[in-house]
């Protein structure tokens, strides 16, 4: 799976672990067509909250000031760069990152996209925007 072409192809959720600390923390990113902007959500898995943590494009980044935003924004940052530390993982939760749909087949489950939904992922293109 690319985390890039993943985390922003439009309504990805995701799980970021560390293996240093062993923590783990849930986000779903979703593409926001009316503001041009991704809405970043966290997920606390233990207690079942979900909170929008903020806003994320190219021009414009607006967090509520809480852990989970600032290790999305370390997160998101790295990942940019290509400098991920090796005890980072990032795995989906079996559902395409583009359209939300539950992922049935191998190569699906591999590359965090529905067959449909892979054919339409412009991954270029999106890369360049993000590192503008």
């Amino acid at each position: 799976m690319d985390a890039i072409q993943f985390i922003f192809a439009g309504n990805a959720t995701f799980t970021i672990s560390s293996n240093r600390t062993n923590q783990e923390l849930t986000y779903q990113v979703i593409w926001r067509k009316a503001f041009h902007s991704y809405l970043v959500k966290s997920f606390n898995t233990r207690t079942g909250g979900v909170w929008n943590i903020g806003y994320y494009n190219k021009k414009y980044i607006s967090w509520r000031s809480t852990s989970d935003s600032n290790v999305f924004a370390w997160f998101i940052e790295h990942l940019i760069k290509g400098t991920m530390p090796d005890y980072i993982e990032v795995r989906h939760l079996g559902r395409c990152g583009r359209c939300g749909k539950a992922l049935k087949d191998e190569e699906s489950l591999a590359n965090g996209f529905g067959a449909d939904c892979l054919k339409l992922i412009d991954t270029e293109s999106l890369f360049k925007s993000l590192q503008s």
